[in-house]
């Protein structure tokens, strides 16, 4: 959902002069002291944006620096001691942040930058300027036909899943002029789905998340929501470079939940799978993953994200928090661990060291020492108020 905020300005206004009766001799009326103290000695009141900094969606790391996508836009800290993150800048954006993906270091005209992309729902997709993480700006805008809700970059190419539109590829080869090339529109005859028993056709896909195939083919997965996950092959404009090019639904996996999100792990491919949980999918054969289910893990709550590490998947699981699950056996997926914070778990993000990042929604962030699984320990929870 978008937020929007209003400010309202108040201004001060002096007692009116007051009137004599008339007769009466003129009395000169003067204006007692305000109530209030002076505005100067107040001073600023508190930012009412930064509450909005609070809500947060997903988190990106670079090194010891945390990006976290927020309603407000992008939160920027420094988490050289994760047990105290220290704020360095925000980026306040047109809309809620959905999605942050790290483009890493540009080389344009003039000299390279560091940049990260923000999905930004209706508003679109907001490319960052985070060179200087305490002065990040806004270097574009790309407007996209849907609601831009996840991101996945392998350079010069940025994927949007762009809800209800589809998937939109994005040339960033300068980031400061992006160049929209390719879309999948999500045509459900084009899936291979079957129709159902009454010769109806499948529901209309909702991409949510879209991630790269970890081998190096040409594939990219969109999280589909009731369609499932849908493999689409990027190599017309990829590799060949023609034209205006096509993604091109090769497969899906038509999954009994609302897929959400996916990432590739080894052979596999997990997907969070919102009240149906974690289906595993594949391992790969000569053409890429096959499309078929291997295993499923039922989460104790709507399974929203997936991170994964070998053979090592992080589930973030709303209400329940987090769940961390053995996925080296795809037909038996089994649980390790988990953690329970105080507010629903968006997405998880994993660091070094063992450490996870948590998007804790109304929480912010959450870190979290993984190292051993089955005893998680907490580091960390920004503060109610900063």
């Amino acid at each position: 959902a978008v937020w929007c905020c209003v400010f309202a300005c108040r201004q001060a206004k002096a007692p009116e002069a007051g009137v004599a009766e008339a007769g009466a001799p003129a009395v000169e009326v003067t204006a007692g002291p305000s109530p209030e103290a002076p505005a100067a000695d107040r001073g600023p009141g508190p930012d009412p944006r930064e509450e909005l900094t609070q809500r947060t969606y997903d988190v990106v790391l670079d090194g010891t620096t945390i990006y976290r996508a927020t309603t407000a836009g992008i939160a920027i800290e420094e988490g050289i001691d994760p047990s105290n993150p220290v704020r360095l800048g925000v980026l306040h954006l047109a809309g809620s942040v959905n999605d942050l993906e790290w483009l890493g270091r540009i080389k344009v005209d003039p000299p390279p930058a560091t940049y990260i992309a923000a999905a930004l729902g209706p508003a679109g997709v907001a490319v960052a300027d985070v060179t200087d993480p305490t002065g990040p700006v806004e270097a574009a805008r790309v407007d996209t036909d849907g609601a831009a809700m996840g991101l996945a970059w392998s350079a010069p190419f940025l994927y949007v899943a762009d809800g209800a539109a589809g998937v939109v590829a994005i040339d960033l080869s300068n980031p400061a002029a992006p160049r929209r090339i390719a879309a999948w529109e999500g045509d459900p005859l084009v899936t291979g789905l079957p129709l159902n028993s009454t010769g109806a056709l499948p529901p209309p896909p909702y991409v949510r998340s879209v991630t790269l195939e970890a081998s190096g083919i040409p594939i990219v997965y969109a999280a589909a929501g009731p369609v499932g996950v849908v493999a689409l092959d990027v190599a017309d404009f990829r590799f060949h470079r023609r034209g205006n090019g096509a993604m091109r639904a090769v497969w899906a996996v038509n999954t009994p939940g609302d897929a959400r999100a996916s990432t590739s792990a080894g052979d596999i491919l997990l997907v969070a799978d919102g009240p149906a949980g974690l289906q595993v999918i594949g391992p790969r054969t000569a053409g890429g993953i096959g499309p078929s289910i291997a295993g499923t893990y039922a989460t104790l709550d709507m399974c929203r994200g997936v991170a994964a590490s070998g053979t090592t998947a992080y589930l973030a699981v709303g209400d329940r928090g987090l769940e961390i699950v053995d996925v080296s056996d795809p037909a038996s997926p089994r649980r390790l661990g988990g953690f329970v914070p105080k507010r629903p778990v968006n997405r998880v993000t994993v660091g070094s060291g063992g450490l996870l990042h948590l998007a804790n929604d109304g929480a912010g962030l959450t870190i979290v020492d993984a190292s051993d699984p089955a005893a998680v320990r907490h580091v960390f929870t920004t503060p109610e108020s900063r």
